[in-house]
């Protein structure tokens, strides 16, 4: 199998979905979940089980409302999103509201006590280097996120809705030190998302999926990058972000004849 040759990556959110939204694929998700858990995947194989990405439009004339990835374990369910340009505020209030979507979602006609109601864990797999509203970049490559008491940030109102922020960046920041050993093998994870090539993708995936795992996620992004419909939203989403980044390098010019920055 050639791996050197270069592919729609990963990173693009329509072939993300394209992989990880497939129910051929199951072992692979089972493998990434049961690693970002932290639990044993014979917890997770046969347990997991991929639901609609479509969330119900709550209002005539919405626009049709998808996720990346919609997940069921035991009951729990997790989202995962794959933000490929920037994490500004727009995209977190839509993500945020993704998840309060899939909560509301669990409720039950009768359930007085909502019993139904579990948890909803959303994972935020962020391309670009991400921050706090306060523009300080993140810490951590993972960022756990629940409604907390402002002064006491110990006291946490509910557990049953976190959201998750991992900064991909980090992952081939040689400067950034690994916390932990998930940390390790989920930077794994998000150095295969980020991939421009398969030979990437095998490298990095030989030390932490299963042979078969590996291949069949090979055997799908060498595929999907050359179905001409891929081809074709590749070919858009490269010229809508070198129009982005043209409109950036135009701005930045207008502020340097404005004298906005300071060398």
């Amino acid at each position: 199998m050639t791996t050197v040759k270069e592919i729609i990556p990963l990173k693009r959110d329509f072939i993300f979905s394209e992989v990880f939204n497939n129910i051929d694929n199951i072992s692979i998700l089972e493998n990434f979940i049961a690693t970002y858990l932290s639990l044993d995947k014979d917890k997770v194989r046969g347990n997991l089980k991929l639901l609609s990405r479509r969330l119900p439009n709550t209002k005539r004339n919405e626009a049709r409302k998808e996720v990346d990835v919609l997940l069921d374990l035991n009951g729990e369910k997790i989202i995962i999103e794959l933000n490929a340009n920037s994490f500004k505020d727009g995209i977190k209030s839509r993500n945020l509201g993704y998840a309060s979507e899939v909560f509301v979602q669990q409720y039950k006609k009768g359930d007085k006590e909502l019993k139904n109601i579990n948890k909803v864990l959303e994972i935020n797999l962020n391309v670009n280097s991400t921050k706090y509203e306060n523009n300080e970049k993140l810490d951590y490559l993972i960022n756990k996120f629940f409604l907390i008491e402002k002064r006491d940030l110990n006291k946490i109102f509910t557990k049953k809705l976190e959201i998750d922020v991992i900064d991909m960046s980090k992952s081939i920041d040689v400067c950034y030190t690994y916390v932990d050993e998930r940390e390790k093998v989920l930077a794994k994870w998000c150095k295969i998302i980020l991939a421009e090539t398969l030979d990437a993708i095998k490298i990095n995936g030989e030390e932490i999926m299963e042979n078969n795992e590996l291949e069949k996620l090979i055997t799908n992004v060498e595929t999907l990058s050359s179905d001409d419909e891929m081809i074709r939203l590749e070919s858009t989403h490269t010229k809508q972000e070198i129009a982005h980044m043209d409109d950036l390098k135009e701005k930045y010019e207008e502020g340097l004849e404005q004298g906005c920055y300071m060398s």
